[in-house]
């Protein structure tokens, strides 16, 4: 009985070595892509959160506002994160991301006729393809490029 013991203990000690090597490689090789797409869900939120107080900004003011490109221009944007510096229609909107920090992306507003369209790109992977968001009065934040793009 003592030997079945301790052939047990020793299968399971050796699972949970192997769980902590497989473990170990996954984060040493990237994940497979969840940080990726951890950024571009954070340009999505953030292109959502713009889009809402663009409409507050014109239920209460009457007007849109136009924001140029922030904290970055859109074909600046990499894997690297950069602290929130606002363009002045980001300033006169009130508006700053979640984590102004460690900013993923590129944020922009286009005013037009009778609306807006709120612009995000984020590149989470590095690969120099960049994911593009948008919203409008009318829409939700959604995704335009395609799903494997990060």
């Amino acid at each position: 009985m003592f030997d079945e013991l301790s052939r047990n203990q020793l299968a399971i000690g050796g699972g949970v070595v192997l769980l902590v090597v497989v473990v170990i490689a996954v984060l040493a090789l990237g994940g497979g892509g969840a940080s990726d797409a951890s950024a571009r869900d954070a340009v999505l939120a953030d292109v959502e959160s713009i889009r809402q107080h663009e409409i507050d900004h014109k239920n209460i003011f009457g007007d849109y506002i136009a924001a140029d490109a922030a904290p970055r221009a859109p074909h600046e944007v990499t894997v690297e994160p950069v602290a929130w510096t606002p363009s002045r229609g980001f300033k006169r909107l009130s508006w700053e991301p979640a984590s102004p920090e460690g900013v993923q992306g590129s944020y922009s507003v286009v005013v037009e006729a009778g609306g807006f369209r709120v612009i995000g790109v984020a590149d989470g992977d590095g690969d120099g393809k960049v994911a593009r968001i948008e919203a409008t009065a009318d829409q939700e934040a959604h995704l335009v490029t395609g799903e494997e793009i990060y």
